[in-house]
């Protein structure tokens, strides 16, 4: 029994050993990736698609202004625009959500040159004759609450939803206004140069449209 009992309290001992040293690990791990966490100032619309993006793909998510699954697509970015405390487009219809940008001389048509921003309204026209809005991601893609198929994450360049009209800019139109946002040193990198890709593009989208005048 002796015997039993010491081979119990070496076992023990080992495993708390074990258990002792993986949450020293564990818990230095996790003070090194706060350390590396950093306050950063971006664009509102980043919240907003983060917002956005919060949902799944597919969810059949329902806002408050109707229960009506065709009609969900502005009140979609209504819901994610007044969670990030943007002010002015809680609205559920997709035209009338394009419109409060123009009363902001923030609306750029398609053949503008501008370069959709994370964040910005993307007003569609439907095949059908009606109008559809989602949410750019700043990379050429978009996020949008579809009638059928719910969330939906796609490119930019697809064309099953109808023509592209124009782009809000959620930066005209809350006036560039900026939050900050937890990241770390990757992200904050990955960010940076982003941004810069952004800049590029609009830069030389300007330049092609000034030639071609």
């Amino acid at each position: 029994i002796e015997k039993q009992l010491g081979s119990i309290g070496k076992n023990v001992g080992a495993s708390t050993k074990s258990v002792g040293g993986a949450v020293t690990k564990n818990t230095a791990a996790t003070n090194a990736n706060t350390a590396k966490l950093q306050s950063v100032q971006v664009p509102i619309g980043q919240l907003a698609l983060k917002n956005a993006e919060s949902h799944p793909e597919g969810e059949q998510w329902i806002g408050k202004f109707t229960k009506d699954t065709v009609l969900q697509c502005a009140s979609f970015l209504a819901d994610s625009y007044e969670k990030a405390e943007i002010k002015g487009l809680y609205t559920g219809g997709a035209l009338d959500m394009a419109n409060r940008f123009k009363n902001k001389g923030a609306f750029y048509s398609v053949n503008s040159g501008y370069v959709a921003h994370a964040g910005d309204t993307v007003l569609w026209h439907r095949k059908d004759g009606g109008y559809h809005v989602g949410m750019a991601d700043g990379a050429g893609g978009y996020i949008a609450r579809n009638s059928k198929g719910g969330v939906h994450r796609g490119k930019l360049t697809d064309t099953f939803l109808g023509s592209i009209v124009g782009y809000g800019s959620i930066s005209k139109y809350t006036g560039g206004k900026t939050v900050a946002l937890s990241m770390s040193d990757g992200d904050k990198a990955i960010e940076d140069a982003q941004a810069k890709l952004d800049q590029a593009k609009q830069d030389a989208e300007t330049l092609f449209h000034e030639m071609d005048r």
